[in-house]
């Protein structure tokens, strides 16, 4: 349960950071990260979807009892679907490339914690 509320919590910080970065800015787009100012939006934007990224792997692995190898799978899968959205639909590439970001981190987390964990608590 604290993974599922500490994610919310997170998930709303980084919903709530790139909103006001596309209020202020016109745009979430990476390519526009050229003054201070910006720089500031995306900082905190990589704060939010860094640990939000753990600790989804975590909620995936522990929480939900699917284990480190299980959960990345998961989180694979879920890379492969924003790859076909990005070459097979219109979806905007911004928005694909913040999930692509965001599932990266759980599929890191849960892989090393994979390769690192004793063998018997890896499922």
């Amino acid at each position: 349960m604290y993974y599922f509320g500490g994610s919310s919590i997170l998930f709303a910080g980084l919903i709530a950071s790139l909103a006001v970065w596309r209020w202020s800015e016109g745009s979430i787009s990476v390519n526009t990260v050229a003054t201070p100012r910006v720089e500031m939006f995306y900082w905190v934007a990589i704060l939010f979807s860094q640990t939000l990224g753990t600790a989804l792997g975590d909620w995936m692995a522990d929480t939900n009892g699917l284990g480190y190898e299980a959960g990345a799978v998961v989180f694979a899968a879920g890379l492969a679907v924003v790859a076909a959205a990005y070459f097979y639909t219109k979806i905007s590439h911004t928005l694909l490339f913040w999930a692509a970001f965001i599932l990266t981190r759980p599929l890191g987390a849960t892989l090393g914690d994979l390769l690192d964990k004793p063998h018997d608590q890896t499922r």
